[in-house]
């Protein structure tokens, strides 16, 4: 009997799936801001109906246009509901401040918070993508801070 794996081999166990709204317009914003790569892209009607992303050759999310209609109903981005994520994701890149001065040029996102030092030893930003989603990027500081719960 073959061996049998329970998820794709590069597949992360746990992958949020998201749903999109101005599509193209996120999309891009995720590739040309973020450096993202759209892995899987798989139309029904003119529309994403599902979506792989990735960065780093990691997997991250997975997601389709909210005007496409699944089998288990019709899902709206947070841009649509008119309301803040109230998840953000979190994601390292190898140099926090080269990746922020490259989005800086892109007028995709909304920018929440500019490049700073973390208490958790991480420099991180914060921006919105035009679904409304949060996204974090951050590089580990070489000299984090004490813990201030020491």
């Amino acid at each position: 009997m073959p061996d049998f794996k329970p998820k794709p081999r590069n597949a992360a166990w746990l992958t949020p799936y998201l749903t999109l709204s101005n599509h193209e317009k996120t999309l891009k914003a995720y590739r040309e801001a973020f450096g993202f790569e759209v892995d899987v892209r798989s139309e029904k009607d003119g529309l994403p109906e599902h979506l792989e992303i990735s960065h780093g050759g990691k997997p991250i999310a997975m997601g389709g246009a909210e005007e496409y209609e699944t089998g288990y109903g019709v899902g709206k981005s947070p841009a649509t509901m008119g309301i803040d994520a109230p998840q953000a994701f979190y994601i390292y890149v190898d140099d926090v401040d080269a990746h922020y001065a490259g989005l800086s040029r892109k007028r995709t996102i909304t920018v929440k918070e500019k490049p700073a030092d973390r208490y958790w030893g991480d420099r991180a930003y914060t921006v919105t993508c035009p679904s409304g989603y949060t996204w974090m990027f951050a590089s580990r500081l070489a000299n984090p801070p004490a813990d201030p719960g020491a």
